[in-house]
């Protein structure tokens, strides 16, 4: 039993660095003395650079997903190959040409609404074809376009 509560105490110890520990805390399960707050996560299908198992345990962690916005951008990849493979950075490219600068453009005026509302509202982002709002299947694969 000692030995259990040993790893155990290491394994918190490890855990409490871990953004899924503190999660549940954000919105769901405020800590005494605070409020919940207003969340809008944004998962990108195949991200190289937060890859899509990470993101989906801290979304379940919370208990988030019907904050979350999901791009597909295998979709968007497979009508347009102009289209970054990694769309981790993909909001960033709100200047360029074609469906890149679109999609980038639609998820910044997502976020700019909800910013503007307080944090109520969620839109839905146009071309909706391209965009889960909420998510409906958390990705639990890295889906990385080859």
């Amino acid at each position: 039993m000692e030995i259990q509560r040993y790893f155990d105490h290491i394994a918190w110890v490890t855990h409490s660095g871990d953004g899924t520990a503190h999660a549940p805390h954000i919105r769901k399960s405020p800590l005494v003395g605070n409020v919940a707050k207003a969340l809008l996560v944004q998962v990108q299908k195949g991200d190289l650079t937060a890859p899509n198992p990470r993101s989906t345990q801290l979304v379940r962690a919370g208990g988030n997903a019907d904050v979350t916005t999901f791009y597909r951008n295998d979709l968007a990849y497979a009508e347009d190959p102009t289209v970054d493979k990694n769309p981790h950075g993909f909001m960033a490219r709100y200047a360029s040409p074609g469906l890149s600068g679109l999609l980038a453009r639609a998820n910044l005026v997502q976020t700019a609404t909800f910013l503007a509302s307080g944090g109520i509202t969620i839109p839905q982002s146009e071309p909706a074809r391209f965009f889960e709002v909420p998510i409906v299947i958390l990705p639990e694969d890295y889906s990385f376009i080859p």
